[in-house]
């Protein structure tokens, strides 16, 4: 481990030492810190007719501070944290007890399994003795973090099946998120789909990637792979990871009022040569913060658009381009989905399914929210802060 590295962990602990200090004084006084016991603390909480103590919850207060902590945090902010980690821990310890009396206990098997499987994932970068440390944490706690998380999954599976939304929900969502969510403006609504490169002024890389685009049409022409196979080998191909410009593909549209008006050929290829004329001081290989690049890069956006817009002036609906188009970021091809001539909205068919889910994830939600404090009660859980 290099200086900075020692550094940096040494600041983290201090902070952590200090407000794990901040915190105990705030749930005990100073006076009752003299009185703790050598193996567990204080008692934090109690449930159920059980205690926990200091020891049961430095694990998760100490993640959460990691995790949470920047620089902005206040005194008030850090003791939020605290308290937020300590409630976390005491509700999910009722909870499994809560389960298990109504017949639902966690497959430990399958916990172990997971807990195996994430430390391992955690092992392609670090030792997960590292990661612990860094997270001042012990090694039982990514195990003990994945069991709240399968609690929490488990008591979702349990009330599912009593949870619905009605026909008349969703259909009121819709009207009430109509105009924010649902509006589509007169205009072209195209997908596009791209083949990054790393490096536009490589001429061996752009020279593949427009091959490989032109290949994949000749696929979706031939029938032997779709628009949505393509897009789903080229991100596999070509990660964000690896290619952050592929964030770049997906959804679009292009309003009908700022589409150029071709009337013919003519008028496209006059139009390309505007584009030329326009920017032809430029030079790809010149020095990126020069007048000449960034010539180049306008060339390129221009000369994009207007190939796009003339490609959906003379496309049907459900056509894809028959070649790729060029941009700073590497290769494109693209599906012309639907054409609004007016102002309109989503069929709510098109759109009720994702709301039914999304209205479901959020009364799932709102239960648990609402088990969670009923806990409270029903395990008697008390907090000495």
């Amino acid at each position: 481990m290099n200086t900075n590295s020692v550094k940096k962990y040494a600041k983290i602990a201090v902070i952590v030492v200090a407000a794990v200090l901040v915190f105990a004084l705030l749930c005990f006084g100073l006076s009752k810190l003299l009185d703790v016991s050598f193996s567990k603390g204080q008692i934090i909480a109690e449930y159920d007719g059980e205690s926990v103590y200091d020891a049961d919850v430095q694990d998760i207060i100490n993640y959460n501070l990691i995790t949470k902590y920047d620089s902005t945090t206040t005194e008030a902010g850090l003791n939020q944290i605290m308290q937020e980690a300590v409630v976390t821990y005491v509700r999910y310890r009722a909870m499994e007890i809560d389960l298990a009396k109504k017949g639902y206990t966690i497959d430990e098997d399958e916990l172990d399994k997971t807990f195996k499987e994430a430390k391992k994932e955690i092992e392609k970068t670090q030792k997960y003795s590292e990661w612990c440390e860094m997270h001042r944490v012990s090694k039982d706690f990514l195990k003990d973090e994945l069991r709240r998380y399968a609690l929490a999954a488990l008591y979702n599976d349990v009330i599912e099946s009593d949870i619905k939304v009605t026909e008349a929900e969703a259909r009121e969502y819709y009207a009430l998120n109509a105009i924010s969510k649902y509006k589509l403006p007169a205009g072209y609504y195209w997908t596009a789909t791209l083949r990054p490169v790393k490096n536009i002024a490589d001429q061996t890389e752009t020279t593949q990637a427009k091959a490989e685009m032109q290949a994949y049409l000749e696929k979706i022409k031939n029938g032997e792979m779709t628009f949505e196979d393509v897009d789903k080998e080229l991100n596999a191909k070509y990660p964000a990871s690896e290619y952050p410009s592929a964030i770049y593909d997906g959804e679009d549209s292009t309003a009908i009022d700022t589409m150029y008006q071709f009337i013919d050929e003519k008028d496209f290829q006059n139009l390309l040569t505007t584009i030329d004329t326009t920017y032809k001081d430029r030079d790809l290989n010149a020095d990126p913060k020069s007048e000449a690049y960034n010539n180049y890069m306008s060339y390129l956006g221009a000369t994009f658009e207007a190939k796009v817009h003339y490609a959906l002036k003379n496309m049907e609906v459900g056509d894809v381009w028959e070649t790729p188009f060029e941009s700073f970021v590497g290769y494109y091809i693209i599906r012309l989905d639907r054409i609004e001539t007016q102002n309109a909205f989503v069929p709510y068919e098109e759109v009720s399914g994702a709301i039914i889910e999304s209205l479901m994830a959020e009364k799932l939600q709102n239960e648990f929210l609402e088990y969670m404090v009923d806990l409270e009660t029903k395990y008697k859980i008390s907090y000495n802060f």
